[in-house]
């Protein structure tokens, strides 16, 4: 790499990094992504350093597609530097998530188990309950929401047990989110009773993942706990 471009590439990074701090998620995106192009012949752990800068961004704004593709490159980065086990856990429920969210089930699943096993290795009980929570994921959109629920409860009782607010709040809003979406199969069944009886179910982690949300400083977080929350108010009212 060439000093001009090693120049360019560490005042982009700065850019991402930056913008990243403040929220701003088009500069900040827009940054990572001219850093990530230029970063190939970069020093391994630069060019993780804007790998995961990307991915972050990617994430954000929703980019969930080119968030799998490129996870899937800095993935093998973070592998071979050998980062914290609980970085490359972190690093794998997001493009899980974002794997299933995109009907990526086949590298959802893989990446999900992977993420499942290295947290049972380093006994590490809030980032085991989060892979919990991803694997979760994955099965509702696979279109088994009631083998998801299950494993959300698994992962809501793992974040008690360890009293970890992050996991906790995870699995209350991704408990929401899964039952809100069994309720919708459930709507023109022969059983509407059913439907409903899901909804009340989901009324007490509705009204915890609300309160947790509130004395949260994350809007990202807030605004996918108010979607669930209206979600949920609007089953009952049917």
């Amino acid at each position: 790499m060439t000093a001009a471009a090693s120049a360019d590439l560490l005042a982009l990074l700065a850019q991402a990094e930056a913008a990243r701090d403040a929220g701003t998620l088009i500069a900040g995106l827009a940054a990572a992504e001219r850093a990530w192009g230029l970063a190939d012949e970069a020093a391994p752990d630069l060019r993780l350093r804007v790998g995961r800068l990307l991915l972050h961004f990617r994430y954000r704004s929703g980019a969930l597609w080119a968030l799998v593709d490129d996870g899937l490159r800095v993935l093998p980065l973070m592998r071979d530097s050998r980062v914290p086990v609980g970085e490359l856990i972190d690093t794998l429920r997001m493009v899980v998530l974002g794997a299933a969210d995109v009907g990526r089930f086949e590298e959802a699943m893989a990446l999900g188990h992977e993420a499942h096993r290295l947290a049972l290795e380093a006994n590490d009980r809030p980032r085991l309950s989060l892979a919990i929570n991803a694997l979760g994921c994955v099965f509702e959109r696979i279109g088994d929401p009631w083998h998801a629920e299950r494993l959300l409860l698994d992962a809501l009782t793992q974040a008690r047990d360890c009293a970890d607010r992050h996991a906790t709040s995870a699995a209350l809003n991704n408990l929401m989110a899964i039952n809100v979406g069994a309720f919708y199969l459930l709507h023109d069944s022969a059983d509407p009773g059913e439907a409903q009886r899901l909804m009340q179910r989901s009324l007490p982690y509705a009204e915890e993942a609300m309160a947790m949300a509130e004395a949260m400083s994350d809007p990202f977080y807030q605004a996918f706990v108010r979607g669930n929350r209206g979600e949920v108010d609007r089953g009952l009212d049917e």
